[in-house]
């Protein structure tokens, strides 16, 4: 049997929509805008004569960004902290998580708060201490440093999120792979994580992100250009090449275009991930 729709129904559907379409159109203009002019001439991006797409095209900004600037050292540099920083924390969460919420550890409760409490407070309190602790062990002006400060900060995020995870899948089918023989690591390996794949795309996801946008700490901890990073290579070419409009927009375009290509790679897990953890916990 078919449901009619009632007149309210359908104005409130179209009104959602109509909204949905002019935030997606506010938060992706920015965006798009530097990608189409990101090909222009200089003399197009200063035109007065206002256009929502250049007259000429150009792939000389993205040579110049490429090939003039340090770009592609900032690119490595991100992208081995990045990864590592999602090994590591992902690792680490999925055992911690796993034993907060599906195993019989004593304060496991006051763990997971403590955790919790920990994501909850701003990184910036954590600069400090992690500053001193980073000298002493002398790994300043390295990309270990910037590794380390990520995963302290992605690893309470990634223990909760998989926390919720684990203890939304039965029991009974890590208990049905031990009877077969698997050890209790055995049964998480091959039975609990390839269940948990959203979760664990969706903490994946999160913590490149967080490393890979993160400005503050790595503007602190590294300082020669062997070690920075694209953010804080953002800030040096934004000083050196202030006039070049052009190459700038190519550069940003080519910074954030890592974190696009990872977000579609995951895409299929990470919005069932979403979907799934809004209503496990």
């Amino acid at each position: 049997m078919k449901r009619t729709l009632t007149a309210w129904t359908i104005v409130m559907r179209v009104t959602l929509a109509v909204g949905l379409l002019v935030v997606t159109v506010v938060v992706l203009f920015p965006f798009a805008y530097a990608a189409i002019f990101s090909f222009a001439p200089i003399s197009q991006i200063f035109s007065l004569e206002p256009r929502l797409v250049p007259a000429e095209f150009t792939i000389d900004n993205y040579v110049e960004a490429l090939w003039g600037t340090n770009f592609l050292i900032y690119l490595r540099n991100s992208m081995i902290v990045s990864l590592t920083t999602v090994l590591l924390s992902v690792t680490i969460g999925a055992l911690g998580g796993y034993a907060l919420g599906c195993l019989q550890v004593r304060g496991r409760g006051m763990f997971s708060m403590m955790f919790l409490l920990v994501y909850l407070l701003p990184n910036v309190l954590f600069l400090v201490p992690l500053y001193l602790l980073i000298v002493r062990m002398g790994i300043a002006d390295t990309l270990l440093s910037l590794i380390v400060s990520y995963t302290t900060f992605a690893i309470p995020f990634t223990t909760w999120t998989l926390r919720a995870f684990f203890v939304g899948i039965p029991r009974d089918l890590p208990e049905a792979a031990k009877v077969d023989g698997c050890s209790e690591f055995g049964a998480f390996v091959r039975v609990v994580l390839p269940l948990a794949a959203p979760g664990i795309a969706t903490a994946a996801v999160f913590a490149f992100i967080l490393a890979w946008n993160e400005l503050l700490f790595a503007l602190t901890f590294v300082s020669s250009d062997t070690s920075k990073v694209i953010t804080v290579g953002i800030s040096a070419v934004l000083g050196q090449w202030s006039t070049q409009v052009g190459v700038l927009l190519a550069f940003t375009v080519l910074a954030g275009l890592p974190v696009l290509i990872f977000f579609v790679l995951l895409n299929k897990f990470l919005i069932r991930g979403l979907t799934a953890g809004s209503v496990k916990g």
